[in-house]
């Protein structure tokens, strides 16, 4: 590779030589007419950038400069171009060119020593090789009106590419360059010296030793312009453990594309050398990782003696230099210790400032002094950075003490339990005790038998421990015994220990006996009574299949298995399954919520509570933990009170032993409420507002406590409103009606949708919605729905007037009107007097009817008329009407002259004049009707079936 200046120099050359032989010669040949008159002076040919033309350029300039050295004027030159095979004229652009001037306009004319110029766009097809080309320029035009042709070669210089240029200005090895180093990077910076941008390509290293090898050996090369500078990495570079420090050479091979000014792309390989350096790994690497502390002993110190053995010595280093460690290996070894495990590993990372500890076994040698030194190697890997890892080691000394000549300390009792700390009551069979016993001597012990004599009642047990147990350790022997029917207290047992100390040889057979104390508790209250309940409601007396529940917890049994109840039953109580026997067992179930009544029916309460009473319940108790048994039985006693029962509660414990405890409970019969009944007492007529009794009574045989009543219409626009639609009772005693008067307001315009219209209603059924909350006398509250009916009387005001009672000829004949001032149909109207009755029909509000009836003369002087209907309920109504009877004298009848001229004329107009009155009177009833039926009837100016009118012929 050249240096700067060099490169700069030699490409200066290069482009005077390239300018010089660009401008071409040229051979004159003589014209068709034998006269010179054109002669070529300069001939230039450049690419698009203005640089010489190497295969492959386009759109190249091609210009050739000529002077008219004729005599004469000549007109329309033009020159002709054969170029060399290889070279083609442009896109749009062709053979021929006109002749311009020096202002580049085409000259029309030319006159004797004028100077003028040809120019063609030429490409060069990348097959045609470098060198010298002569190309053919026929020059034509008029002179003295003749045509006249002139012919001339021109020689073309094609270019070689230029050659890269490229100096290498930094290799290095990256972020690591030590010896054993994993994953670093080999780093190469680049400046392209040469005429041509670098587009791309490869680059490829041959490593100069085998222990510096690389994962990829190939690399890619980016754009680099003229004169810029640009870095390559290979990745994944391994050096050797075995690599010595020093300089390398290395061999880079480079593969690129390159692209001349004018876009011309080509391919060129290079090949350079680059020097890498290897250094040593610095003291802070090699000081990264530093013991701070040892110590005899691995959870706390423990004192060592000469001839100690299987001796752990914990060390604990810390990471000191700024990145992380891992893979750490610590081996120490000094001349007063024989090793039994030198070597530890840590293989986690350890940041910076980080601690960790190394624990490695020996065996204290006899002749070991007080003080020892130790030699601590640590070899780790350093986190360099960027996934380059970096192995060294690091030696330090250390020195820590030994005791001095051991003594012996014997065996203590460190602790002595049952099995995790778990209560044992009389009656335990396999009961596990724990023993821990502390080896306070210097030596090991190992062949460690215990046996356990206990009092009377509790039995006797053995084991063994193979050990050994190093000196100031201990261990936990287990013993198993059987506790018989015992009193609850504490016991003294005795203890015997015979192991055997390592001392060297055989070792020294040591017996040893300790005193222990053992407590066996009362399960007399290992289990309490918290609450006896009726989860469904305080219960009565005569109710059968009532829920029973009983809730206890559990004090002092660790862990206590599938427990059961039996319940021995009272007088008066039995179980629902048989409903004779007193005997019922109780399982734990889930405890059972409180159930509120008001949207529940009684399937569907039933099946909530027996889902509750399946559902699975916990199998395994300990201490603390509340168990809910619950069990049906009858309760056929009758009266109130509380009964005592006697229960058995089994289980089987946490020794696997079946236990039982009793205890005694008190059966609450509170009694209850079976309903409350509230019925709407009185006739309500429509009206403003009504007074009505509300009676409500408690069934069942115990009262009811803060009941609440509240009245609300079914309706969204209601008939009747109560006031007030709460009641609130404070105690409401079993089996006494209690009568609370309401107010109701008349709702005249109350409204009902059937069959998807809306119509007003006067009068009829009208539901009101009972909503009764209260509490039993356990404190329970219960809610239901109540759907109370009341009848509202229709309105009917029936008013007869102009009635008029008249006596003649031995018959009494009365006449009269009847009109309903009332807002209700009056249905099947009769009127009746002494015998005689007629029929009316219906009458509908604001109607009215004319009546007659006929009956024998008496010798009153008063009629009394009866006039009956029905209402809408069908109830039979009577109003009565007093008329008093004219009697009127006869006259005997006067001879009727006949009929003169003109009496059939008379009748026909009579006729016609009577019927026309008769369809008037029609038009007009039913027009009345229409109007009446859309006032007061469905809505759509039809009256209903049951409020027509019949007509009794009035």
């Amino acid at each position: 590779m050249k240096n700067t200046w060099t490169a700069r120099i030699a490409i200066t050359i290069t482009l005077i030589i390239i300018a010089a032989t660009t401008t071409s010669t040229y051979n004159r040949v003589e014209a068709q007419t034998g006269t010179n008159t054109i002669n070529i002076t300069t001939t230039l040919w450049r690419s698009t950038a203005g640089t010489p033309v190497y295969p492959g350029s386009i759109n190249t300039a091609l210009r050739i400069e000529a002077k008219h050295v004729g005599t004469t004027t000549i007109q329309s030159c033009t020159a002709t171009i054969t170029p060399p095979e290889g070279v083609n004229p442009s896109y749009n652009h062709g053979y021929t060119t006109p002749a311009r001037t020096a202002n580049g306009t085409t000259a029309a004319t030319i006159q004797p020593g004028e100077t003028i110029y040809f120019e063609w766009r030429l490409d060069v097809d990348r097959s045609v090789k470098p060198g010298n080309h002569t190309a053919k320029i026929t020059i034509n035009y008029r002179g003295n009106g003749q045509p006249k042709t002139e012919e001339y070669n021109v020689t073309l210089t094609v270019n070689p590419y230029p050659k890269p240029e490229i100096t290498v200005l930094e290799a290095k090895l990256t972020p690591s360059n030590h010896p054993d180093t994993l994953n670093t990077n080999i780093q190469v910076t680049l400046r392209n010296d040469g005429e041509t941008t670098i587009t791309g390509g490869t680059a490829k290293i041959q490593p100069p030793t085998p222990q510096i090898s690389p994962k990829e050996a190939t690399t890619t090369i980016p754009n680099t312009p003229i004169g810029a500078t640009t870095t390559i990495t290979f990745n994944g570079i391994d050096i050797s453990s075995q690599t010595q420090p020093g300089t390398y050479q290395a061999k880079l091979t480079l593969n690129i594309t390159m692209q001349t000014r004018d876009g011309v792309t080509y391919n060129e390989n290079t090949t350079t050398t680059i020097t890498l350096k290897i250094d040593e790994a610095t003291m802070e690497m090699k000081q990264a990782i530093k013991p701070v502390a040892a110590q005899w002993g691995t959870t706390q110190p423990t004192p060592t003696y000469q001839q100690s053995r299987y001796t752990p010595l914990q060390i604990t280093l810390m990471n000191v230099w700024g990145k992380d460690a891992q893979g750490i290996i610590v081996e120490a070894n000094s001349p007063w210790l024989n090793p039994i495990k030198p070597v530890d590993t840590y293989p986690s990372r350890i940041t910076t400032g980080g601690t960790f500890t190394a624990t490695l076994y020996y065996d204290i040698k006899p002749e070991a002094p007080q003080t020892i030194t130790v030699n601590v190697k640590t070899t780790y890997w350093l986190d360099m950075g960027g996934g380059t890892m970096t192995r060294t080691s690091s030696t330090n000394t250390i020195t820590i003490n030994i005791e001095g000549k051991p003594r012996s300390g014997g065996i203590s009792i460190v602790a002595v339990q049952w099995q995790n700390n778990l209560n044992v009551y009389p009656n335990t069979e396999n009961a596990t005790l724990q023993i821990t016993i502390a080896n306070n001597n210097p030596y090991n012990i190992r062949g460690i038998q215990l046996k356990l004599k206990p009092p009377s009642g509790i039995k006797e047990a053995e084991t063994y421990i193979n050990g050994p147990i190093q000196p100031y350790t201990s261990t936990t022997a287990n013993l198993k015994t059987s506790i018989a029917n015992i009193q609850p207290g504490k016991y003294k047992a005795q203890l015997e220990v015979d192991y055997m100390m390592e001392t060297g040889g055989p070792g020294t057979r040591i017996r040893e006996t300790h005193e222990i104390e053992l407590q066996i508790i009362s399960d007399r209250e290992a289990i309490e009574v918290i609450s006896i309940e009726w989860p469904e409601g305080s219960c009565q007396p005569a109710t059968y299949g009532a829920t029973l529940q009983i809730t206890v917890r559990v004090n002092t049994i660790d862990e206590m298995k599938g427990p059961t109840m039996m319940i021995l039953l009272p007088q008066g109580f039995t179980n629902p399954k048989d409903n004779k026997s007193r005997t019922v067992i109780a399982t734990p179930t889930q405890p059972q919520p409180k159930i509120t009544l008001e949207t529940l029916t009684q399937e569907e309460l039933a099946k909530i509570i027996q889902q509750t009473q399946q559902a699975t319940a916990q199998q395994t108790y300990t201490r603390g933990d509340i168990i809910t048994f619950q069990t049906k039985i009858n309760v056929q006693v009758n009266r109130t009170g509380t009964y005592t029962a006697n229960t058995t509660i089994t289980y089987i414990d946490s020794w696997g032993t079946r236990r039982s405890i009793n205890k005694t409970i008190e059966i609450p019969v509170l009694g209850g409420v079976r309903s409350i009944n509230v019925e709407v007492e009185g006739r309500l007529i429509m009206g403003r507002q009504t007074t009505l009794n509300l009676t409500v009574t408690c069934n069942g045989t115990a009262p009811a406590y803060n009941v609440y009543i509240d009245m609300t219409p079914t309706q969204a626009n209601p008939i009747l409103v109560a006031s007030p639609s709460k009641i609130y009772i404070e105690k409401l005693e079993p089996n006494k009606p209690l009568k609370i008067p309401v107010k109701f307001t008349y709702n005249p315009q109350a409204t009902q949708t059937p069959m998807g219209a809306t119509t007003i209603i006067n009068y009829g059924v009208t539901t009101m919605n009972m909503k009764i909350t209260y509490r039993d006398p356990t404190g329970n509250q219960h809610t239901y729905q109540h759907l109370t009916a009341i009848a509202i009387q229709p309105y009917i005001d029936l008013v007869i007037r102009d009635v008029k009672a008249e006596e003649y000829g031995g018959r009494t004949r009365i006449s009269g009107t009847i009109i309903n001032y009332g807002s209700a149909t009056a249905y099947r109207v009769k009127a009746k007097y002494m015998q005689s009755e007629t029929y009316i029909g219906d009458i509908e509000p604001g109607g009215e009817a004319a009546f007659r009836i006929e009956a024998a003369s008496t010798s009153q002087g008063e009629a009394t008329i009866e006039i009956t209907y029905q209402n809408a309920f069908n109830e039979k109504e009577t109003v009565k009407v007093n008329a008093t009877i004219t009697r009127i004298q006869e006259t005997p009848p006067q001879q009727q002259e006949q009929p003169t001229t003109g009496t059939w004329t008379t009748t026909i107009i009579i006729a016609a004049t009577i019927t026309f009155l008769a369809a008037a009177t029609t038009m007009i009833y039913k027009m009345y009707k229409a109007y009446t039926g859309k006032m007061r009837g469905n809505g759509n100016g039809e009256m209903d079936n049951n409020h027509r009118r019949t007509e009794n012929g009035i």
